[in-house]
């Protein structure tokens, strides 16, 4: 190899080095993401909230909307006591004698079925808006 061979490959792997030492800009929010101990801690609440309504079926005692196994003898249960079931209602129960519990967690469901569908929604009418005008031109 000549001087001039050597100078460009040893030019060429400082390069590449440089290359992988730059960061893209989802890395660089993901390492910022990461150092932030509130962010990481709020976003575990929120995996921890979706998989609970997400599991509600396997993780609640009973079905709140299921009437079969509703019984008013369980109304208005303190926390603590034995449903008829056989399962404790550890919130207690309801006037229609459903269990708060499964009630508040089946409840997770319908409110991030709405969260969901406002943002779809409104991100739909957004883009329309956003299209239209672009195509309008700023006219």
């Amino acid at each position: 190899m000549t001087a001039t061979d050597q100078d460009i490959t040893e030019n060429n792997k400082q390069d590449a080095q440089e290359f992988e030492g730059l960061q893209t800009p989802f890395k660089r929010f993901l390492s910022d993401f990461c150092e932030s101990k509130l962010a990481v801690l709020g976003f575990l609440v929120i995996v921890c909230i979706v998989l609970l309504a997400i599991f509600a079926p396997l993780l609640t005692p009973t079905d709140p909307y299921d009437l079969t196994s509703v019984t008013i003898l369980d109304s208005r249960l303190a926390p603590g006591e034995k449903m008829m079931s056989g399962t404790v209602a550890y919130l207690g129960t309801d006037g229609a004698g459903r269990d708060m519990v499964s009630a508040m967690i089946y409840g997770l469901r319908i409110s991030l079925g709405v969260g969901i569908g406002s943002g779809i929604i409104a991100m739909l009418i957004g883009i329309s808006f956003g299209l239209l005008s672009a195509y309008a031109g700023g006219r």
